[in-house]
């Protein structure tokens, strides 16, 4: 008996092995994938502090953005960021695009008429 014989492993037991090597590859998959959604939601929230550090909220161009500003979306669009297969990412960004296209449009406010005179009032 030599010793490839002692390395040899049944069917069943090298069947069973690389059958958890899949599972394991695949799990892996949802694992890194989990990563790269913790990773946007970081950059995302990174990003909102520090916009809310730096931004005055007496200053009259802010002031002026947020009345002009549109209603904000249900949920915050979060670009993805982190690292992914290019498959996933690709379609992601563009989910992403199509979603900030959906909401950036800043609808315009309608004037009443009583306020538009008003507007218009000399003296």
């Amino acid at each position: 008996m030599g010793l490839a014989d002692g390395l040899a492993l049944p069917h069943r037991e090298f069947t069973s092995l690389l059958r958890s090597v899949f599972d394991w590859d695949a799990q892996s998959r949802f694992d890194s994938e989990n990563i790269a959604m913790l990773v946007d939601r970081d950059d995302f929230w990174l990003h909102s502090e520090y916009r809310q550090w730096i931004t005055d909220p007496n200053d009259p161009e802010v002031k002026k953005q947020r009345e002009q500003a549109a209603k904000p979306p249900p949920d915050p669009l979060i670009p993805p960021v982190g690292q992914r297969l290019e498959r996933n990412s690709s379609a992601l960004w563009e989910d992403y695009a199509r979603k900030v296209k959906k909401y950036s449009s800043v609808e315009k406010k309608k004037i009443p008429l009583s306020e538009l005179g008003k507007m218009w009032q000399i003296g």
